[in-house]
């Protein structure tokens, strides 16, 4: 006996209900601990017989369920995507300029919403364009979010007809949908190493469906280093498998 290490790289890929692959290998990112847990059930027939009642004369063990928990340190689109039950896409879209986008004051503390989001260089002038507004002086303005209100102080009163100019930047980045994919499948491969001998070890997982108990914070608590990402991992054969997986080259 000796002690052992594991420490190594996952891969993932989405599968369908059949196991059959659906996309691409991904690199998980930095995913530890890892644990498998195969869970049995023993049932057992009990005598009757007068001379040796209650006794066990015939046991019968079975497996139960295969499953898992893994925590997943870094984050990907994909991995975020897993944490809602949603799904990702990559956003496309060209940015511009827009000239004199008519819109009307709302009160204060009200935002008012752009045309577009990421907005650069904005401008905010009255009607007639002989007047040009203050950024933190009359309004208050989110040019990520594309929206903006006037301060109650400022220059700009409530039903106001004001002409705004801006460039937005081009979509950049991945778009998350949340609650589109409930149940979420996997192919999971990894390259392992025992850190005590050096010695090599593959992990395949034919098909995981995985869900998110704690979820995802957006918002962080005060001082947190870092969030975490815990999944639970129900392990399933997938047709045409004998086994749910294999962990190959293990020296022992």
């Amino acid at each position: 006996m000796r002690a052992y290490n594991f420490s190594g790289t996952i891969y993932a890929a989405p599968v369908d209900s059949m196991g059959v692959l659906t996309g691409p290998l991904r690199r998980t990112g930095n995913l530890y601990p890892l644990k498998i847990n195969v869970s049995t059930k023993n049932k057992k027939q009990t005598s009757k017989e007068h001379d040796r009642s209650g006794q066990t004369i015939s046991s019968l063990s079975a497996i139960e369920e295969v499953v898992g928990e893994c925590v997943l340190r870094q984050m990907t689109a994909r991995s975020f995507a897993w944490a809602v039950a949603g799904s990702e896409s990559l956003m496309v879209g060209d940015g511009g300029d827009v000239v004199d986008e008519e819109i009307t004051a709302l009160g204060a503390g009200d935002y008012m919403s752009l045309a577009h989001k990421k907005a650069s260089a904005v401008v905010i002038k009255n009607a007639a364009g002989d007047t040009t507004y203050i950024e933190g002086v009359d309004y208050i303005l989110n040019g990520a979010l594309g929206i903006f209100t006037i301060v109650d102080s400022g220059e700009i009163t409530k039903d106001d007809a004001l002409k705004v100019s801006y460039s937005y930047a081009a979509a950049s980045g991945y778009q998350i949908k949340i609650a589109t994919n409930p149940t979420i499948r996997l192919y999971l491969r990894g390259s392992l190493v025992d850190d005590f001998t050096g010695a090599q070890i593959e992990l395949e997982l034919y098909m995981v469906t995985i869900t998110s108990p704690d979820g995802i914070n957006l918002i962080s608590e005060p001082d947190t280093e870092y969030e975490e990402l815990s999944l639970d991992l129900s392990i399933e054969t997938p047709p045409g498998k004998t086994c749910p997986g294999t962990i190959d080259g293990v020296a022992l």
